[in-house]
């Protein structure tokens, strides 16, 4: 038998087909435990199962049939979409179902599956996907507080590059609008820790300074609350990634790709959570259309051309090898030569970047592929 799920969050579509007799069973399966025990009261563990990867929709289900001892299989989306548009013009989870049990009875050699990552590989996935998440929450209060201070205290920015300083958050819990700053400055200066000179020039800033007039105090809750907010999530940002680093810890490869100037510990992580076990991709350009690096060809008549990249596949290592590539260009000779070339023949920035992350993808896959360490330029 051959049976075919169609998964979605609630709710999956099952079709059992049997080849011999041509015969379908169709029915649905709740996505809990019930539900579960309902399928395989249906299959034996000689059927051959396949179901789409769905976001993590798919993960409870696959692993309770893995774990009990049943042959499932992961299909890729894409390849799942085109088998859909093969055997039929509509488009229902039914239907679905029914053309994955079809297509794993003829193609069941050639579908291209997806391998499962271990559990260690998807655990560093998702804190690696939490860290993001966290990240960007982190940055957007840094935003809203430049924002709040430009209209409170605008003169404060210059004496701070970053709205994460430790002393700027300090300060401005305590002492949130210019008024609150002046009449404690004795105190502000012991927060400051600065030279005589800079904190005269500080003060006379925040004397003149053009904020608004704070009567109702709203301004300043709103940066003390911004405040909070932002050392709230640096802490939390800070337990997430001593987790990140004890992960890795369990994972040498990662040392090899840290040979590379630029690939610190998170970035690390951050490749090895999205790419899993390298040996599901036989060749470099498998890894590079896995990230939505690969070029897309536009032909027009008897002329083509490679105007932009894919960017199918996973976002987060595409996002991840474009900022490595930035580092790259300023820490390496051998990358930061080819940047050059590019740009030397007409590529803008943007275009040289992706091409320097293209062939930075390319030695990670030789490295995890080897397991050696990168050798740099040197001359």
């Amino acid at each position: 038998m051959f049976v075919g799920i169609d998964v979605s969050k609630k709710k999956h579509d099952v079709c059992i087909y049997d080849k011999e007799n041509e015969k379908y069973i169709s029915f649905q399966i709740s996505n809990s435990r019930d539900g579960f025990e309902k399928l395989v009261s249906k299959i034996s563990k000689d059927d051959v199962i396949a179901m789409e990867a769905t976001g993590i929709y798919h993960d409870s289900l696959y692993r309770f049939l893995d774990s009990n001892g049943y042959k499932a299989i992961i299909l890729h989306p894409y390849q799942v979409k085109n088998i859909s548009k093969t055997f039929n013009n509509s488009k229902t989870d039914k239907l679905d179902a029914k053309s994955i049990a079809i297509s794993l009875s003829d193609l069941s050699s050639r579908l291209k599956k997806i391998r499962v990552p271990s559990d260690k590989i998807k655990s560093l996935k998702e804190i690696v996907h939490h860290r993001n998440y966290v990240s960007e929450m982190l940055a957007n209060l840094e935003r809203k507080l430049r924002r709040e201070l430009v209209l409170v205290v605008p003169e404060i920015e210059k004496y701070f590059s970053t709205m994460l300083s430790p002393t700027l958050l300090e300060l401005l819990e305590k002492y949130p609008t210019p008024s609150k700053i002046i009449s404690s400055f004795d105190d502000v200066k012991e927060i400051l820790e600065w030279e005589e000179e800079k904190v005269k020039r500080f003060e006379i800033d925040i004397r003149k300074s053009i904020g608004i007039e704070d009567e109702n105090g709203i301004y300043a809750f709103i940066v003390v609350s911004l405040v909070k907010e932002i050392k709230h999530l640096v802490e939390v940002l800070s337990e997430i990634e001593e987790k990140i680093k004890s992960l890795m810890e369990d994972i040498p490869e990662s040392n090899n790709l840290m040979t590379i100037k630029g690939v610190g510990l998170m970035t690390a992580a951050t490749i090895i959570a999205e790419i899993g076990n390298i040996e599901r991709f036989e060749t470099k350009n498998q890894l590079t259309s896995y990230a939505g690096l690969d070029p897309v060809t536009i032909q027009s008549g008897h002329s083509s051309k490679n105007l932009h990249i894919s960017k199918k596949g996973s976002k987060t290592l595409r996002k991840s090898l474009y900022f490595l590539a930035v580092r790259l260009v300023r820490y390496d000779k051998r990358f930061r030569d080819f940047y050059k070339r590019l740009r030397e023949r007409g590529k803008n920035s943007r275009l040289a970047l992706v091409a320097v992350a293209r062939k930075a993808l390319e030695i990670i896959f030789h490295i995890l592929k080897t397991g050696e360490e990168y050798v740099p330029l040197t001359s």
